[in-house]
């Protein structure tokens, strides 16, 4: 004999339902959790470096010593910026395309270039080259006419 409004099947399923979203509860927190630790490790790991190589240079038709700036997790970095070529003077101061950065991933010249982040980090650092070009020609005519 039961209790009014007691039924053991309810009560059995009602249990078997609290288990169940139980679990998920605790394996989705578990995920989570996994994920967000990998990818602070990551974020950890991904570094940036320098390295030097010589390249074929399409555009000046010889080989240049070039720095490039990787970066990337170890193992998986990509060159994302040029840094220094020895074909300039001062060889910090790049003015071209940066041909030779699609030419290492087999990009052809003239088709899009490689992953977004990397041509949004050469974006950047062209423009800020562009922007620090202008101000050294300000302070250059600014130097040549000192009384104005």
């Amino acid at each position: 004999m039961t209790s009014p409004g007691w039924d053991v099947a309810e009560a059995g399923l009602q249990q078997a339902m609290d288990m169940f979203w139980g679990k998920v509860v605790w394996w989705g927190a578990l995920t989570v959790t996994l994920v967000i630790a990998g990818l602070a490790l990551l974020a950890v790991v991904a570094v940036s470096r320098v390295v030097r190589r010589r390249v074929w240079c399409a555009a000046a038709g010889r080989e240049a010593e070039v720095d490039f700036v990787e970066r990337g997790v170890p193992g998986f970095h990509r060159p994302v910026l040029v840094q220094s070529c020895s074909l300039f003077h001062p060889p910090t101061d790049v003015r071209c395309q940066c041909a030779c950065l699609d030419a290492l991933w087999g990009v052809p010249v003239g088709a899009p270039a490689g992953p977004a982040s990397a041509v949004s980090d050469r974006a950047e650092i062209q423009c800020a080259r562009q922007e620090d070009q202008g101000r050294q020609a300000l302070d250059q005519r600014a130097a040549n006419h000192p009384g104005r």
